[in-house]
């Protein structure tokens, strides 16, 4: 395949990026000649190959209807959907898509025409070279060329060619409209007009209204939005909620909303007045006045009826007539009352009559005992009767038995006797022992009261002495301070303490339930028992129960294991005695007791990692950061690393240096781990069953004169870096390798002092760090980050691909001698 026509394309896409804002005229004619459906010439397409500008043979990208969807970006022509800027600034933003130019190369290969040989000729003779898209073809060396030009209007929609004459032809595909600029293929909508769309049976060049089709007008106050003539309608939304409270207004982003209306309103129940709206509700206002002014009537308002008023009977009533008395409703109806006794006011100088309005009248009428309503005979003795002859004027007085009031307060009850006003002596006993009693002749009687002792009468009380005229004692504790009873005083017989069956407290933490039981609190016995067999446990009544942890033989339920003890309260394994290998554990074995990050790359701080010659230890700048926490993990025995010889042989012949991790064994709990020889028992997932081996050892360790050395670039190494209390970074040494200086005596490594080395990936230990919560770390983390970042280089190739991969780092340790009892 011919490849310039590629590097054209590419070429014009280039140019086309940077060139558009000259394309102005062909955009124009390429539209007035595919709106015309004619073909037309454009002498300013041509380019001059000479001048460096686009060239090359005819390569009709975007021509062919199999490529599927034409669209800028699947079909997007010789220039890459140069003219999509063009398009934009006058077609309403035809977009060339995002990959327009690395589909326009692609197209450009695929679509390119079959290559045209070379056409030979003869110098000085007119020639051609069959290429429709050159012109001025010239022979050139016996071959004929021409300068080439390109037909491309940057239209999707349209098919594209050369003449031959260093015209163009433009011609608008089938199934395609091409309306102001702007291609669509059938059936698609004007952009951001659902109601006109791309219909090339009716118009290829117009856009076709969608009458009567749903649209949505992006109103939402309108409804059954419709196309009209080319925009999209709809109907006005009837916004109502029948509520009075709420105002019906409709937004046209939202749509109807009811917002709280500050309005009167009827809540629909009779029995309120002037109801009112809150926050969207109505509310009841005042009740309505009900009172229909007939006192035989029960007034009431009954919800949702409205005023009710029931007929009363048998109540007293007034019927407005001041000469009946006894008035009372029957059925609701106000009947009178029997009428008022003769009115009398003792009075001969008076009339006397009942007036209906206003009662008893007393008129004087002239009679002729009296003289301006003054009884001639009246002697103002209570006690007689004092009578006028009408005829003589004679007065006449007779004694009576009627009331009186003989002046003296110290009688009650007076009477006329025989003419005379007498009254019985008042008696003044308030028969309170605390005031001294009489009686004053003008006031009546006087209770003084007295500061004496008294007895009010009751045991309940002590010390009683008259205060204020009221004997009064001190209360009588009858409380027995025992919760079981109940302590109340009879003011006949005292004190009394009654059992009962409340609840209590015995102050005994032993028991639990307790009860008040025939005056006593009595608990049940509290069960300790914790089902533990590791803890002993007993109760005691001030602190209640206690499990403590003991050492005894235990059973953990595995029968793998032998010798299970008792040690913080829980079952410990004891030794493994039926594991799937048979491996032997060396009694050559040493505790790491000292472990720390060497502080630069010189001899005693670190070792060649890479066999280079030269000293490694990249990470020596976190020193600082980690060694404190690195040898508080061993000091508080939360890691206890183990080196074992398997078997030590210090003769210079290859042996095994096993690397494990454990805890202290069967009956060395109380083992000074920092200094004394003591027993471990390694983890349980430290020997491989199917090989059993160690999990990570050292195949090629030699010793020989006192000196260790082991490892190499196949060996890894993996490792815990603690940087807190509980946050450790889990991460694996690579080209792990171990020197270190062995004193040996019977078979036993009495010391081992030396340098750990290895490589780490400096992104495996960024991964680590950020995969610890930041609240466990000792610094911030984004800070530890930045530190590692600076001060840790990647100088190994762990990989040998010739790239340096990870960060060396040197640990000088320091070992003493232990043993291994087993797997835990």
């Amino acid at each position: 395949m011919n490849r310039l026509p590629v590097l054209l394309a590419c070429l014009v896409f280039l140019w086309a990026c940077s060139q558009s804002a000259s394309h102005d005229a062909v955009h124009d004619a390429v539209h007035d000649a595919v709106h015309d459906a004619s073909v037309d010439t454009f002498p300013d397409v041509r380019h001059d190959a000479a001048d460096g500008e686009a060239g090359g043979r005819k390569s009709e990208v975007g021509t062919g209807e199999a490529a599927g969807d034409d669209r800028p970006g699947t079909d997007a022509g010789t220039d890459g959907g140069s003219d999509a800027g063009l398009d934009g600034g006058h077609d309403g933003g035809l977009d060339a898509g995002p990959d327009a130019g690395s589909d326009a190369v692609e197209e450009a290969e695929l679509d390119v025409e079959p290559d045209i040989p070379p056409q030979a000729c003869e110098p000085g003779n007119p020639c051609d070279d069959l290429d429709p898209c050159t012109v001025d073809h010239q022979c050139v060396d016996g071959w004929c060329e021409g300068v080439p030009y390109v037909c491309d209007d940057g239209r999707w929609c349209t098919l594209d060619a050369c003449d031959g004459l260093g015209n163009c032809e433009y011609t608008l595909k089938v199934g395609k409209c091409l309306v102001n600029g702007i291609c669509a293929k059938t059936g698609e909508n004007k952009p951001g007009d659902v109601c006109l769309f791309c219909d090339p049976d009716k118009s290829p060049f117009a856009w076709v209204n969608k009458q009567f089709a749903p649209c949505n007008d992006a109103n939402a106050c309108t409804t059954d939005d419709r196309c009209f003539d080319g925009v999209c309608l709809g109907k006005a939304a009837f916004c109502a909620d029948d509520n009075p409270c709420t105002q019906d207004i409709c937004d046209e982003e939202v749509g109807c909303i009811f917002p709280p209306a500050n309005a009167e309103c009827d809540d629909g129940d009779p029995c309120t007045a002037l109801d009112f709206c809150v926050d969207g509700e109505c509310h009841g206002g005042f009740a309505p006045p009900c009172d229909d002014g007939n006192p035989c009537t029960l007034d009431t308002c009954q919800a949702g009826k409205g005023c009710f008023h029931k007929k009363l009977s048998d109540t007293f009533c007034d019927d407005d007539d001041a000469c009946t008395v006894g008035d009372g409703c029957i059925e609701g109806e106000c009947v009178p009352g029997a009428m008022l006794p003769v009115c009398d006011d003792w009075n001969e100088c008076t009339k006397d009559v009942c007036n209906p309005k206003v009662g008893c009248t007393f008129t004087l009428f002239g009679h002729p005992c009296c003289i301006n309503d003054i009884h001639l005979c009246d002697d103002g003795d209570p006690c007689t009767f004092d009578d006028c002859n009408v005829n003589t004027g004679a007065c006449l007085y007779s004694p009576n038995d009627g009331p009186c009031n003989d002046k003296d307060a110290c009688t009650s009850g007076d009477s006329c006797v025989l003419g005379i006003c007498h009254g019985e002596p008042l008696d003044c006993d308030d028969s309170n022992p605390c005031t001294m009693d009489f009686c004053n002749q003008v006031t009546g009687c006087v209770h003084e009261p007295l500061n004496q002792q008294c007895d009010d009468g009751s045991v309940c009380t002590l010390a009683d002495w008259c205060k204020e005229g009221k004997c009064l004692g001190t209360a009588l504790n009858c409380n027995d301070y025992n919760p079981c009873t109940d302590d109340v005083c009879d003011p006949v017989a005292g004190c009394k303490n009654t059992p009962n069956s409340a609840p209590c407290s015995d102050q005994d933490l032993c028991t639990d339930k307790d009860v008040c039981k025939q005056g006593k609190c009595v608990g049940q016995t509290k069960s300790c028992d914790d089902s533990n067999p590791c803890t002993t446990d007993s109760c005691k009544p001030a602190v209640g129960c206690q499990n403590l942890f003991n050492q005894a033989s235990c059973s953990d339920g595995d029968e793998c294991t032998e010798g299970d003890h008792c040690s913080g309260g829980q079952c410990a394994p004891g030794i493994v005695v039926c594991t799937s290998c048979s491996y032997e554990f060396s009694d050559a074995a040493n505790r790491v007791s000292v472990m720390k990050i060497g502080k630069d790359n010189k001899a005693g701080n670190a070792l060649d990692v890479d066999g280079n010659g030269t000293l490694d230890n990249s990470m020596a700048g976190l020193a600082g950061l980690v060694n404190g926490p690195l040898q508080d993990s061993l000091d508080k025995g939360s890691v206890h690393l183990l080196f074992e010889h398997h078997p030590l042989k210090s003769d210079g012949n290859l042996y095994t240096l096993a690397v494990f991790v454990g805890d202290l064994g069967p009956g060395y709990e109380q083992c000074d781990f920092k200094s004394a020889y003591c027993g471990y028992a390694v983890d349980s997932g430290a020997i491989d069953s199917e090989t059993c081996t160690p999990e990570v050892l050292f195949d090629n360790a030699t010793l020989y004169k006192g000196k260790l050395s082991a490892g190499g670039k196949k060996y890894k190494f993996p490792w815990q870096i603690p940087l807190a209390e509980g946050t450790v970074l889990d991460i694996v040494l690579y080209n792990a390798v171990l020197q270190a200086d062995v004193t040996v005596q019977q078979g036993v490594a009495k010391s081992m002092k030396g340098i750990l080395a290895g490589a780490i990936p400096k992104q495996q230990f960024l991964d680590a760090i950020n995969a610890v919560p930041a609240e466990q770390l000792p610094l911030p983390k984004d800070m530890i980050v930045q530190l590692i970042q600076v001060m840790v280089v990647n100088d190994i190739d762990t990989d040998g691909n010739g790239s340096k991969d990870a960060a060396s780092i040197g640990i000088a340790f320091e070992a003493i001698p232990a043993g291994i009892t087993g797997i835990k």
